[in-house]
């Protein structure tokens, strides 16, 4: 399976420096590599959103502390790496505490080092990606059309109701024989609601005796009753 290229702002007013670490980055023809040479260019093109910024700290028209707040402000999911002559310590770690990905000071081994923190963040945003792909198949999945097929009245009157109902935060009882496909529309419902990114658990009351189903529920603490010997959460 072919990688998604990662996109690359590279900022520094040092045109020389900025192209060279530009080509070098270039060199893996995964990466999409752009080059900006002020701060105000550079933030008038945050719409595009990359994955990822290194970001010279001293840029003339505006400080990097500065700069990584509009690019957090505008695109919160992009990783900024500052690339400074300066190494105090303070600086530092007054741009970890705003959000920073990572500081590297400029010497013999820059290039090196940021080649590797962006090949660890490349691992982290790819599988991050997948992540977000696997959660909008198991919604397509899952969602009530593609789980609940048929054209009868009484069908297509629930699958209204489910369209109703689901974005509430109203409880909802469903009822059926055996193989009706209670579990679909509560599927459905839960598709559908506010709580789609959230877990639906599912709960055979009927394997549970029924003075232990309070418990099983809602939990217990250490005590509570005969048998229970530690805290438990429901």
């Amino acid at each position: 399976m072919s990688r998604e290229a990662v996109t690359i702002f590279v900022v520094d007013d040092d045109v020389v420096y900025c192209s060279s670490i530009a080509h070098y980055l270039s060199l893996n023809p995964d990466y999409k590599v752009k080059t900006f040479f002020s701060a105000k260019d550079f933030i008038n093109n945050l719409h595009d959103k990359p994955d990822i910024v290194t970001l010279d700290y001293s840029l003339p028209d505006m400080k990097g502390d500065a700069a990584l707040s509009q690019v957090i402000e505008a695109s919160p999911e992009t990783k900024t790496i500052v690339i400074s002559g300066q190494e105090d310590i303070q600086v530092a770690i007054d741009l970890f505490k705003k959000g920073v990905h990572d500081y590297i000071v400029k010497n013999a081994d820059t290039q090196q080092r940021l080649w590797m923190v962006i090949q660890n963040l490349r691992e982290t945003i790819e599988l991050k990606k997948e992540v977000e792909a696997l959660k909008q198949e198991v919604e397509k999945k899952y969602n009530f059309h593609n789980m609940i097929v048929g054209n009868s009245p009484a069908l297509l009157d629930a699958l209204r109701q489910v369209e109703r109902v689901a974005p509430t935060d109203t409880a909802v009882l469903i009822v059926g024989e055996t193989g009706s496909g209670k579990e679909l529309f509560a599927r459905a419902v839960h598709s559908r609601s506010g709580r789609k990114t959230r877990p639906l658990v599912k709960v055979n009351c009927g394997a549970i005796a029924p003075g232990l189903v309070e418990s099983e529920l809602f939990g217990h603490v250490k005590g509570a009753f005969t048998g229970a010997v530690e805290k438990r959460v429901g």
